[in-house]
Formats: C-alpha cells, sequence, structure tokens
C-alpha cells in the first residue's frame, strides 16, 4: 500500500505517535489487568515500530 504525505501531516504524526508512546509507559505501569498490560505492551511495541519507520522519511 502506498500512502502519500507533506511533511506537515508526517510531523503531525510522528508527535501523536511520541506522545502516544510517553502516555503508555505509566498506563502500563498502572494497569492491574494482565490481558489490558498485554494489550498495552503491544500498541507500545507497535508505535514504536511505525516511529522508526516513519523517521526514515524525509
Amino acid at each position: 500500500m502506498k500512502l502519500e504525505l507533506s511533511k506537515e501531516e508526517v510531523t503531525l504524526i510522528r508527535h501523536l505517535i511520541r506522545d502516544r508512546i510517553g502516555e503508555l509507559g505509566p498506563e502500563i505501569h498502572h494497569t492491574r489487568t494482565p490481558d489490558y498490560h498485554d494489550q498495552l505492551k503491544d500498541e507500545k511495541a507497535r508505535l514504536k515500530s511505525l516511529q522508526e519507520k516513519l523517521a526514515t522519511l524525509k
């Protein structure tokens, strides 16, 4: 799949991902439900992967 984004859109997405990753740390730490804890960790891993992909864009 190809997706064309402007530089401004890429920058916005990078900021949103960075912010969400930052929010997930404390949320993961304070979650008491094992299944939800795992879901949050998976989400964080997917976001970090996406963050790395976006880092290669100019």
